[in-house]
């Protein structure tokens, strides 16, 4: 008889109160039950640890409550956390804010157990707006071609990375993965608040010996603004936040790319996966930016990088730079209509 469950699932918590009840309940609903559930609380400031400790008596001892000593500010922390504790033979992650149908972890461990899968990667979810309205979204390879049909892929590590870059869903919850495989290669979140799920599931795709995609929409994203905790700082703080973050992310694309040749034979890739974390910090700081003027902008990023590590920071700041000059090109552009209208 084993003495492990077949299934861990992962949830990192922050200031979730108002969601994370809904989260559990979807598991506790689950048709499949031999798993465990592992909530990581990265030291929330609201109700989201008594809401989660409610729930203990109902899952019969299957439910790990845990707390990080400070606040990490992301979701990869918590993630690792909960790795470290994990048991099972296949690991799950989810987010404090969503939720999965009642059979989806019967359905992705038949799956992966019959495939004899490293991992079960999922191209299809659905969004749930905050009106309560539900969008289904599909990811770009499988929109550019649809295919409903679940097809294996076996030994294909390169060809697997790249679909991954160029893509494939980065996010975690897209993927139901052996335990094993995460273990034995020590993949981890790298420690970055924004853009970890980009870089772990390259690293997840590179391991994969055996990868199943399987087109069944499971998952329940809950589209939610952007976190609280950032909007509450000031216009420089957002910057200066983000950028440290963007800094970091170039650093553990570097130490990723160590670990995977791929990206050291095929820069053009090394590019791709430094492009998308600078499009989130742009992204990201998008509001904070137009606060702010160009003197502004040099006065945040020299005393943030005056030491240190100043070769990451250059893909930054030529990111920042070239958003910037397309702006002012927009409207140069607009003012050159309008005066030709009149």
């Amino acid at each position: 008889m084993k003495n492990f469950p077949a299934v861990s699932v992962i949830v990192p918590v922050f200031n979730a109160e108002r969601f994370i009840g809904a989260c559990l309940k979807s598991f506790l609903t689950q048709t499949f039950t031999d798993f465990e559930l592992i909530v990581v609380d990265d030291c929330s400031t609201d109700n989201s640890v008594a809401v989660a400790e409610s729930f203990r008596e109902q899952f019969g001892g299957r439910l790990k409550l845990m707390q990080t000593e400070t606040n990490s500010g992301g979701a990869a922390l918590p993630r690792n956390i909960g790795l470290e504790l994990a048991r099972g033979e296949y690991v799950f992650f989810a987010d404090a804010d969503d939720f999965v149908v009642e059979t989806a972890l019967e359905i992705l461990y038949a799956a992966a157990t019959n495939a004899k899968a490293d991992v079960v990667y999922t191209p299809k979810y659905y969004m749930y707006n905050a009106d309560g309205t539900v969008d289904f979204m599909t990811d770009e390879e499988t929109a550019n071609n649809p295919n409903d049909e679940m097809t294996l892929t076996v030994g294909e590590h390169v060809e697997l990375c790249r679909r991954q870059i160029n893509g494939l869903f980065h996010m975690a919850y897209m993927k139901f993965v052996a335990r094993k495989l995460l273990t034995e290669n020590a993949v981890a979140f790298p420690q970055i608040t924004s853009g970890e799920d980009f870089l772990w599931s390259i690293h997840v795709a590179w391991c994969a010996e055996r990868f199943l995609r399987l087109p069944i929409p499971l998952y329940f994203y809950r589209a939610n603004a952007e976190s609280v905790t950032l909007k509450q700082r000031s216009a420089r703080k957002q910057i200066s936040a983000c950028a440290r973050d963007a800094v970091n992310g170039m650093e553990a694309v570097h130490a990723l790319s160590k670990k995977i040749p791929l990206l050291q034979s095929e820069p053009f890739l090394l590019f791709v996966a430094q492009k998308y974390l600078l499009n989130t910090f742009l992204y990201r700081t998008a509001s904070a930016r137009a606060q702010l003027s160009a003197q502004e902008m040099y006065e945040i990023f020299h005393g943030e990088f005056s030491t240190g590590n100043v070769s990451a920071t250059v893909p930054l700041f030529l990111t920042v730079i070239d958003a910037q000059q397309a702006k002012l090109s927009e409207l140069e552009a607009a003012i050159n209509r309008l005066t030709r209208k009149e």
